[in-house]
């Protein structure tokens, strides 16, 4: 009796293979305890596969193709066969291949831990979500994603349902859905400052977001640091930020037991995180003047943590801030063709932003593979429920590539960087405004500018706060 071929499982033709990434193919076993061969038809310097393990009891092999750059036609040709029989049939797979574009954002980057008000409180959970995109900004579905976290990830990691995520030993992990989206939610136990990871294929990642869990704010604890000093106040303890010279105020940790050299602080302002940073030998930290909310009482802690984590909350500091803070535009003409916000229209508003803001560069005159596209976006409104101005530039950088020269770039932008942007409580002060600008950067070195798109930006509300009880 002739013994079964192998076979091609998962995936399947027409789902794409991954450029730049290792790609595991599920093979089907003709007979337990057969072993296979494999090969791809590229040279070695574009693609190449092995046979990475087998399983018995599932009758299955896997197949780990690492794709190095775009083949040609961008179609790859996998072949298994009977490795006992160089000429039993070959089974074979066509393929197509993309470059998966991944972006996250965060509703929130700064809440309380859920032993202050009780696990699953709205109030606790920051929820993440991940898009992935091939090149022509199709979705990708079931695309893993791992995920972990430094010094420890958030005690608590749970999908939009609920459901804690699957852990495999050494990370969390989770799929993208139908629409090329994974959206998980974490939580912690207790006060933190954390990096947060994602990675996906081939161990590639995101840039690190940092994560602080606080009871700033919340209730009293007999057990808080001693509150921030402003070495540059006004002998009133006010601040004038116009007798300040540069961009930053000085803000002073006080010494605390704990400290060491490799310490770190997140300082609070008025409900967000305004830095993170080492804490330095002279004890001081940089904020910037945009933090600050003029003509009103501001309010300013940090929690404090060493090496090991082990983070404390500081009491809160109030004070006066006087002066002028300038919205920032862009200042270099251009003649590129204006992005635009992927579900149209020229307002920003909290829907446009939920689960993250993309903005579309579209294709240009001379858009090649490697240009350097480097997107700004500035934002100049007023803090909600104020007539002080709030201003920031966000930027993003990536290169392109040839699957988006016929349908141009996204870039995304997380929603807690674009939230807390509200309307002026003076009628006459004028409407927030975003304006977004892109700088292109060939090879060669030629920079190039497009023009400047203009958006209302229309009473984009601040960020969930942590849960109060003062």
């Amino acid at each position: 009796m002739a013994e079964l071929e192998p076979s091609i499982k998962n995936p399947l033709p027409p789902q794409s293979l991954f450029t730049g990434l290792d790609n595991l193919i599920t093979i089907a076993l003709g007979e337990e305890g057969q072993k296979i061969a494999c090969q791809v038809d590229q040279t070695a310097d574009v693609a190449r596969a092995i046979v990475d393990k087998y399983d018995e009891a599932s009758k299955t092999a896997i197949v780990r193709m690492r794709i190095m750059k775009k083949p040609y036609r961008e179609r790859v040709l996998l072949s298994v066969w009977r490795d006992d029989d160089s000429d039993a049939d070959h089974q074979t797979a066509l393929y197509g291949t993309t470059f998966p574009q991944v972006g996250w954002s965060f509703d929130r980057t700064f809440v309380s831990p859920y032993d202050f008000v009780g696990q699953g409180d709205p109030s606790t959970l920051i929820t993440i979500t991940v898009t992935v995109e091939d090149e022509a900004g199709n979705p990708l579905p079931n695309f893993q994603l791992k995920w972990n976290g430094n010094p420890n990830p958030p005690t608590l990691m749970v999908d939009k349902d609920g459901n804690r995520l699957p852990y495999d030993g050494t990370n969390f992990v989770s799929y993208t859905d139908g629409a090329g989206k994974s959206e998980i939610r974490v939580s912690n136990i207790d006060v933190s400052i954390l990096k947060i990871y994602v990675y996906y294929s081939n161990n590639r990642s995101l840039a690190p977001k940092t994560l602080v869990f606080s009871n700033i704010g919340g209730v009293s604890s007999a057990d808080v640091l001693k509150p921030p000093l402003l070495p540059q106040a006004e002998g009133d303890g006010s601040l004038n930020l116009d007798s300040i010279d540069g961009d930053f105020v000085d803000v002073q940790i006080p010494p605390y037991q704990a400290y060491s050299e490799n310490s770190q602080a997140a300082v609070w302002l008025n409900g967000q995180i305004a830095a993170i940073a080492p804490i330095p030998k002279n004890l001081t930290i940089k904020v910037a003047k945009k933090f600050f909310i003029t003509g009103n009482l501001n309010h300013m802690a940090y929690v404090a943590a060493d090496p090991d984590g082990n983070p404390r909350d500081s009491a809160e500091t109030e004070f006066e801030v006087t002066g002028t803070v300038a919205w920032q535009y862009p200042s270099q003409p251009g003649t590129l063709p204006s992005v635009y916000l992927q579900d149209g229209g020229n307002v920003i508003n909290h829907s446009q932003i939920a689960g993250g803001l993309f903005v579309v560069v579209p294709p240009y005159d001379g858009m090649a593979p490697g240009d350097t596209v480097t997107m700004s976006v500035y934002l100049n409104a007023y803090y909600p429920g104020t007539s002080a101005r709030r201003t920031n530039i966000l930027t993003l950088r990536d290169q392109v590539s040839d699957g988006e020269l016929a349908s141009g770039m996204i870039f995304e932008f997380s929603e807690s960087d674009v939230a807390g942007y509200g309307r002026s409580i003076v009628a006459d002060d004028p409407v927030g405004n975003c304006q977004i600008q892109y700088q292109v950067v060939s090879p060669t070195g030629q920079v190039r500018y497009s023009t400047v798109k203009s958006f209302i930006l229309n009473d984009v509300p601040l960020s969930k706060e942590p849960a109060e009880s003062r």
